[in-house]
């Protein structure tokens, strides 16, 4: 759950430092290719269904779930659209991002509120 909070955060820097490096410097273009930006869509949507699933399986809580799907299908509708580089662009990758993170965060507090201890988690 902490690598996968951690990754969409990482991507929301990412896209607003791109932003800023496309203004100052034109080699960041590079940071902004596609294949980069589906990389870490594909690394958030692998982590997330290794990470949030079992949870989902032990707690049946649905939340998690939705957030994920939420912040997943965001991500992927920018991608799919081919937004430039804008302010709505990044407004929106940082919402998806929100929304991913907060799906790790809800599971990692299910998991540490539970009471049927730790060794199952694994």
């Amino acid at each position: 759950n902490s690598l996968g909070a951690t990754t969409p955060l990482a991507c929301a820097l990412r896209c607003v430092g791109v932003a800023l490096l496309l203004v100052c410097v034109p080699a960041g273009a590079a940071l902004a290719a596609p294949w980069v930006e589906w990389m870490f869509l594909g690394a958030s949507l692998c982590i997330g269904l290794v990470s949030l699933v079992p949870g989902y399986r032990h707690h049946h809580q649905v939340m998690p779930l939705v957030l994920f799907v939420s912040g997943i299908g965001m991500l992927t509708l920018m991608r799919a659209a081919r937004l430039q580089p804008s302010v709505t662009e990044v407004l929106l990758a940082i919402v998806a991002a929100a929304c991913l993170a907060g799906a790790h965060w809800r599971n990692r507090r299910a998991l540490t509120r539970c009471r049927c201890g730790k060794a199952e988690h694994r």
